[in-house]
């Protein structure tokens, strides 16, 4: 009887063993929202910019949207965040860089200024991100942002510029990868003052 369970232990435990080991380990993603290379080329070097100065203010992001984790819409109003697909870096730091870059990259303004730096500016650029999720319709992915902009004359304390606006992307494939392209050109979009498309 003693031999008899070495045996099974000898035939159970390596068949167990192999079965653990064959297990692929569960491998996070980390996706970026960032300026996109391609956008370099519509820089504007010939317009002259405004005589003013701007400060970016830190980009406020929903606070369901605002964690590492990537929100994924199915129903009108339930969110679902993916487990092992999320952002390696948090939305309001992105699209901070993001607004930065475009106003100093555009002549906006004589001088633009990140949140960091601590300056008198003539302007203050206020930005909120109130969607930053996957729309998942049938088979189909949508990325879909929603954004605002307020450009706030500091001298006046009063609203000089007022943007809101809505995009929604269809993904050509369910690629998270695609979603995080898709969401850094929709908020470049936003910026110019285009919508859906």
């Amino acid at each position: 009887l003693l031999d008899m369970n070495k045996i099974t232990i000898f035939i159970i435990l390596p068949l167990l063993l192999s079965g653990c080991l064959a297990r692929k380990p569960e491998i996070q993603r980390h996706y970026i929202i960032e300026y996109p290379d391609d956008f370099m080329a519509a820089i504007d070097t010939a317009r002259l910019p405004l005589d003013q100065t701007c400060l970016v203010l830190p980009v406020e992001v929903h606070p369901a949207f605002a964690t590492h984790q990537i929100a994924l819409r199915e129903s009108s109003n339930e969110i679902r965040y993916f487990v092992l697909n999320v952002w390696a870096v948090r939305p309001e730091s992105s699209f901070t860089n993001i607004v930065t870059r475009y106003l100093h990259n555009h002549n906006v303004f004589r001088s633009v200024y990140p949140p960091n730096v601590v300056r008198t500016a003539d302007f203050s650029l206020a930005t909120t991100v109130y969607r930053l999720e996957v729309l998942g319709e049938r088979r189909d992915y949508f990325a879909n942002l929603s954004v605002e902009f307020r450009l706030t004359d500091n001298n006046t304390g009063e609203t000089a510029g007022f943007h809101r606006a809505d995009r929604t992307v269809r993904l050509e494939d369910r690629d998270l990868n695609l979603f995080a392209g898709k969401i850094s050109q929709s908020m470049l979009a936003l910026a110019r003052g285009q919508s859906n498309g």
